[in-house]
Parts: structure tokens; sequence; C-alpha cells
């Protein structure tokens, strides 16, 4: 992992906690949603722990954002990705996200790394070529 890449993760926390207010949905909600308390979850907004896959496949489905445009996309194009699905009533569906078995969990957690793996070979491609 390059410099940048870690100076980019050392921020998700922020990312997050700034999604979250953009969606109006409280620490306490997401808290929640995740089976943890709301200061453990406060910590994850102010970068104190490391995010876990889990929890991080179930942040994004509660933000309406895939894991890779969180990573990967500067905060400026995040908020306003994120203002134009609002503006377009893609989030509305949010707030009534279910809590998914842990069976689901896994099941996007194997969709989201085949995806990496699709991601990964095409940059590989690339620098090769």
């Amino acid at each position: 992992m390059d410099k940048n890449s870690e100076s980019d993760l050392a921020y998700l926390g922020r990312r997050i906690r700034k999604l979250r207010e953009m969606n109006d949905f409280s620490q306490e909600f997401i808290a929640n949603e995740l089976n943890m308390s709301i200061s453990g979850y406060s910590r994850i907004e102010r970068d104190e722990v490391k995010l876990t896959l889990d929890k991080l496949i179930i942040i994004c489905r509660l933000l309406d954002i895939s894991i890779e445009d969180l990573l990967n996309t500067d905060d400026r194009k995040l908020i306003e990705q994120v203002k134009y699905q609002q503006k377009s009533n893609f989030s509305d569906d949010v707030k009534s996200f279910s809590k998914n078995s842990v069976e689901d969990v896994y099941r996007e957690q194997i969709r989201l790394l085949k995806d990496e793996i699709r991601y990964l070979r095409d940059i590989i491609n690339k620098l090769t070529k």
C-alpha cells in the first residue's frame, strides 16, 4: 500500500461521519445496525479503531455507497455523488434497511472480493502493458 492509500484510509471515519450526517442518520442508528455501542461506533468515525470488513459492508449499505467509491473517491466527488443520489431519491429505502443474516453478509463479502479481484487484475493488466 502506498503512502497516499494509507493517508486516504486514515480519513475513512471522517468520510463515514460526513455521509452519515448527509443522510440524517444518528450515530445511535448506525451503532444499533452494527450491533455495537454508540461510543464504539464514534471511535470508528474518529479513526481511532480499524474498521472490519463486516462493519464496512453494513455501513456502505446504510449509506447507499459502494466500498470502492467510499475508499477511492475524493471527498468533493463523494459529497456530490451523495447529494445527487439524495435528489434522485435513491437513498429513500436506506432508512428501511433491515439487518441481514450472517449468510447474506458473507455472500456480499464474496461478491465484493470478486469485484476487487477483477479491479486489481485490470490494474495489473494496465501496468504490464
